[in-house]
């Protein structure tokens, strides 16, 4: 009897139930989930890093000439300078970049000899940001 007891409960230990017993047999089933989730951060304050008091040393150039320009900005970001037409027309890729030091950058930007006389933005902004700066540029022959 003692041995039948002990096999008995190896059975139900196991899951099972002793088929002399006449009971029914017991089924486990487990499962595992697993997720994973990925996110974009979008830095929300870049407008804090919008350029300011976007400044020409000249406000006239021609094709093939530079000015200096200087403004201010917010200490580690890198500015990117183009030029955008005033009213219809294709802006020009950046033309030149600068690193915010103390609040402050500057740089000399070089006019494309191919460039189209009338009125120009010098647009500054925050590298990988959209907010931007001008100053009016009249390109002169």
């Amino acid at each position: 009897m003692r041995s039948l007891m002990v096999a008995g409960l190896a059975l139900v230990a196991a899951g099972c139930v002793d088929p002399g017993g006449g009971g029914g047999t017991t089924t486990t089933t487990s499962s595992t989930t697993t997720s994973s989730t990925t996110s974009t951060t979008i830095d929300p304050s870049c407008a804090a890093y919008t350029p300011s008091g976007v400044t020409l040393s000249d406000p006239q150039a021609s094709p093939g000439g530079s000015i200096t320009v200087w403004g201010n900005g917010a200490d580690g970001t890198t500015i990117e300078l183009l030029l955008s037409p005033v009213g219809p027309g294709t802006a020009t890729g950046v033309l030149a970049t600068t690193p915010v030091t103390a609040g402050m950058w500057n740089t000399v930007l070089n006019i494309p000899g191919d460039i189209a006389v009338g009125q120009w933005n010098v647009v500054a902004r925050a590298q990988g940001c959209t907010g931007e700066a001008t100053a009016l540029l009249d390109i002169v022959p």
